[in-house]
């Protein structure tokens, strides 16, 4: 059970560490990011990154690149969402803190958690798509 709160806590600590890179880097090149070349750069690179942590890992721990593929999708769909529905949810508590405590009843209202995709989001969520297709189809004909 241990291991398993602890692994929790890794997945939830990269995400908040992804969102605050992302931030910075957002700020910082914000004019490049608008043009439709930076948003191309951002999605590919951030394919690329990917493509490449799973071949550290699948060389790091000796296992199929397929799997290792396939595992690594949904956790990086997972850490992706995970980032996005928190930031959420803390904007959320802390206008309910300040309508609360606060007596500031001009916060604004609760919002409804929505994806709102950025080039970043879209790179990991296209090569997780990607990389959960083309393991399903790798080991289709196991189950025929």
């Amino acid at each position: 059970m241990l291991v398993t709160i602890i692994f929790v806590l890794v997945v939830i600590g990269v995400a908040f560490l992804w969102g605050f890179i992302a931030k910075k880097f957002e700020k910082r090149y914000n004019t490049f990011i608008q043009t439709k070349k930076g948003k191309m750069i951002i999605i590919l690179g951030a394919c690329l990154l990917q493509l490449a942590l799973v071949i550290i890992f699948s060389f790091q721990f000796r296992s199929f690149f397929i799997d290792t593929l396939f595992v690594f999708s949904f956790v990086l769909s997972g850490i992706a969402w995970l980032y996005s529905y928190f930031r959420t949810y803390s904007v959320n508590q802390q206008k309910v803190i300040n309508k609360q405590y606060g007596g500031d009843y001009s916060v604004g209202e609760i919002r409804v958690f929505k994806l709102a995709l950025n080039p970043l989001l879209i790179g990991i969520y296209s090569f997780s798509i990607i990389g959960i297709a083309v393991s399903f189809l790798y080991y289709l004909p196991y189950f025929f």
